[in-house]
């Protein structure tokens, strides 16, 4: 596993720095590579593999749906969490159009993150990982194919640690993908951002 030190955002202005580790990603691993690696493990055809796939996100969907919590031994437990649309300034009940799923949290299992650990070799990556070398359109790809497949929402500190930005660097990139018709602010924050829809662009 490759990986690269940065420094640590509250001590970037400070004269002793402190830095952590963060994966240098290699690639983006899809659906179908993911199938076709699952058909070499056994005698399933790759599209009853597909279909129960497909049947156990929609299961594990509807009770996250539900507000339920998952758990799938050996990955982990998935939860929901909830946000709202502008600030809510009374703990009297709010109209529940202006609550809003934000997003979906996971805590790995103790087994995962044994197997991960496990004989692993972790080798400091010879790539440049300067922020300042990202383009506002190779972020944009990188956040269109990886991050909002994931997530409906970014914030700054989030892109950050996801391309490796300086906050100055992050700053400008998001006025740039916001100029670009790419990412708006959410009525919530001025802090927080979502994709444009195609059809408003």
């Amino acid at each position: 596993m490759e990986y690269d030190l940065f420094i640590a955002p509250n001590t970037r202005e400070l004269e002793e720095k402190e830095y952590f580790p963060s994966v240098v990603h290699a690639d983006s691993v899809d659906m179908e590579t993911l199938l076709i690696d699952t058909v070499g493990r056994g005698s399933f055809r790759k599209s009853e593999i597909e279909f129960a796939i497909n049947q156990f996100i929609d299961v594990v969907a509807s009770h996250l749906k539900k507000g339920s919590n998952v758990t799938i031994e050996g990955l982990g437990r998935f939860r929901v969490t909830l946000g709202s649309e502008g600030k809510i300034t009374s703990s009297k009940t709010p109209r529940s159009n202006r609550i809003k799923v934000k997003g979906v949290q996971f805590w790995p299992e103790k087994d995962l993150m044994d197997y991960l650990n496990r004989n692993q070799e972790f080798k400091r990556t010879q790539r440049s990982t300067q922020s300042a070398r990202i383009s506002a359109e190779d972020l944009k790809v990188k956040l269109r194919t990886i991050w909002f497949k994931n997530h409906r929402l970014i914030t700054r500190k989030e892109l950050e640690t996801f391309a490796h930005l300086s906050t100055s660097t992050a700053k400008n990139r998001i006025k740039e993908l916001i100029a670009m018709n790419f990412l708006k602010r959410t009525d919530s924050s001025r802090m927080v951002y979502e994709l444009v829809k195609t059809s408003d662009r």
